[in-house]
This record gives C-alpha cells, sequence and structure tokens, in this order.
C-alpha cells in the first residue's frame, strides 16, 4: 500500500491505493540473453562477479538544467532483511549512468529491428528473402528501412518476425551457434508469468518472471496465445532503437554513479552515507495474515556530483538516456523500488 512507504500522505478521494513497483531481480551467476561466454557450463558462469547486468531506457525530458532537475532519488526495501534476504549477503555495486548511451545492444553497428524481418521463410537454396537480411556475428539484421514500428498487419506473418534482436528463431540459432547452449542457444524465449505449465510445476513467483523480458515469441497474436488469456507482453516489435529516431546512438559519453550494496552499507547506523538519506520502518500485514515489520531506504544522488564522467559529456543539456548496471554481486539479489525518479 501507499501508505507503507508514505505514512503522511494524503491519499486522493481518501482511497488508499496500492504503490506500483518496480521489481529488479539479478542471478549473476546466471546466463543472459545474447551471453555467448564460451566458459560458461550449462548456462552458468564461472566467476559470477565478475558478471554485470543491466537495464537501460530513454529520458522523456532531456534537458536537465532548464528542467532542475537535481537529484535520482528513490526508495528501496531493505534487500538483506532476514525475511526478504540474505543479511550475511557478499553484496556488490549499483551503477546509473546518465547521457548518451549506446543502443548498440548487439555490438554490430547494425541496427537490429524485428518488424524489419521477412515476412515468409528466408532459404538459401531457392534465394528466397536472402536480400532481405545481412548476417553478422549476432546472427541476421534487415536490410530494409521501415518508419513504423508496427509488426505486419498478416497474423501468419508474425512468428517469421517475432523472434528476437538477433533474427533468428531457435532452429536458426541452433544452425548459427551449434547446441553448446541447449535449445535456445540465444537465451531469448520469452514465456508469459502465467502459463499453465508453470500452474502445474507449482513455480515460484521469482521463477516465473525469469523469462519475461525474453524477446523471442514476445507478442504473439491472439491465434497463437496457448491459453485462453492474452500472453503478449508487447504489441510492438524489439528493436534497438530505445528512443525511435531512426538513428542508432553509438556513443557512450555519461555521467556515472555508484552505490555499494551490501548489509553493512546499507543499513539504519549508514544514513547520512552511500546517499542514503532516510530510513523508514512500517509494520505490514502480509498477505498470509502475519504482522511483520518492513524496512525502506531512501536514496538521494546529486546529479552534479558524479564518481566518473565517461567521454566527452560536460554538461546535462542533453541525457537522452538512463542506464542501471548490477556489478560485482556473487549472489542473487532483489531490488524491490517504491519510487524511482
Amino acid at each position: 500500500l501507499e501508505t507503507e512507504v508514505f505514512p503522511f500522505k494524503s491519499p486522493d478521494n481518501g482511497i488508499i491505493t496500492n504503490l506500483p513497483i518496480l521489481d529488479v531481480a539479478y542471478y549473476p551467476e546466471e546466463r543472459g540473453q545474447y551471453n555467448f561466454n564460451p566458459a560458461a557450463t550449462n548456462n552458468i558462469l564461472p566467476n559470477p562477479s565478475q558478471s554485470w547486468g543491466g537495464i537501460m531506457r530513454e529520458v522523456q525530458t532531456t534537458d536537465f538544467e532548464s528542467s532542475n532537475i537535481e537529484f535520482i532519488q528513490f526508495w528501496v526495501m531493505d534487500p538483506f532483511h532476514d525475511e526478504d534476504g540474505n543479511p550475511t549477503h557478499s553484496g556488490g555495486q549499483l551503477f546509473f549512468n546518465l547521457g548518451n548511451i549506446s543502443e548498440d545492444i548487439l555490438k554490430d553497428s547494425r541496427k537490429s529491428f524485428e518488424n524489419g524481418l521477412p515476412t515468409s521463410p528466408i532459404d538459401y537454396i531457392t534465394g528466397a528473402n536472402i536480400n532481405l537480411v545481412d548476417t553478422t556475428i549476432w546472427g541476421r539484421v534487415p536490410t530494409v528501412q521501415v518508419l513504423v514500428n508496427a509488426f505486419d498487419n498478416v497474423e501468419s506473418t508474425r512468428p517469421f518476425q517475432d523472434i528476437g534482436l538477433d533474427g533468428l528463431n531457435d532452429a536458426d540459432e541452433l544452425v548459427f551457434f551449434g547446441n553448446t547452449w541447449g535449445p535456445d542457444p540465444s537465451g531469448d524465449n520469452y514465456h508469459h508469468y502465467r502459463g499453465s505449465n508453470y500452474d502445474a510445476d507449482t513455480v515460484n513467483i521469482l521463477n516465473r518472471y525469469k523469462q519475461f523480458n525474453g524477446m523471442e515469441g514476445n507478442s504473439p497474436t491472439s491465434n497463437n496465445f496457448g491459453e485462453d488469456f492474452s500472453t503478449s507482453a508487447t504489441t510492438r516489435p524489439d528493436i534497438e532503437d530505445l528512443n525511435q529516431n531512426n538513428n542508432l546512438d553509438f556513443r557512450e559519453n555519461y555521467f556515472q554513479y555508484v552505490i555499494n550494496l551490501n548489509p553493512n552499507d546499507v543499513s539504519p547506523t549508514n544514513v547520512g552515507n552511500n546517499f542514503i538519506t532516510d530510513v523508514l520502518e512500517a509494520n505490514v500485514r502480509t498477505r498470509d495474515g502475519r504482522n511483520r515489520m518492513v524496512r525502506w531506504y531512501q536514496f538521494k544522488i546529486p546529479i552534479r556530483e558524479p564518481q566518473q564522467v565517461i567521454g566527452e559529456i560536460q554538461d546535462f543539456k542533453s541525457i537522452r538516456f538512463m542506464r542501471m548496471v548490477m556489478k560485482g554481486f556473487s549472489e542473487k539479489i532483489i531490488l524491490r523500488f517504491a519510487r524511482l525518479d
């Protein structure tokens, strides 16, 4: 509930509402999408503390100076509480990047976008559709330019386009990369969190979302849901051009901020350090009927005091992207953000 984190806020119309949250789960020992680390065994990475995982998005208000934006501010639930996490967790670091960040997820200097792929099979024997794609070390990229960010209207073409940024379905991935990586070599398959097979196997809530960010098959048509409800994560094609300006940005010019995430640095006794400005302890009633204490921390990062400046960025007049990276963790960690501004 909203009052759990903001107990003194007056709810609109006197109705207490649920607060939308952002849950970020990081599994450093598991191979992620399009990660072909040759040291991985059965999709498990040998040195998880050397791995990293990140998410990024475009920034709508790019001129931070005119908009008087001064902080990255967020509330996060204690990730090391003995009921929600591991109080002896070895920890790691959380990075924030603000500025111009490369959109080239698959490093090939080519723009990958699903709706530019052929709407029928590619056949190298007959030559069908081979002129519509180029081959890179990652897979296939379209050679055509598409200005409308939408799939083809004919439903039967969806399986040929909704196959991820590598431009390969599972069968093509096996041909392209071999069977070293299992039946889904690119690791990009999508699975809806409400799948009936998950119900049959009583899969827990965290594992239900592990493949929800997969890009292959995440936009099925109504005839291909496979369930009696919509299993589509999005109706739009996956594309590297995040801000959809029809250009792929390759620059890496940004301000960097680092937070230490471990039981010692994220502690009620450490308020005033590590960008922690407040701590809130709330007694809540959980869905299983128990009453328990939940601790929330407020972090407030002054953006004009970066720990590091990458590239040639000099001011905050054109902040086009934000990236959040987790690194240095040797075991899984779950971050539950109540607000991230």
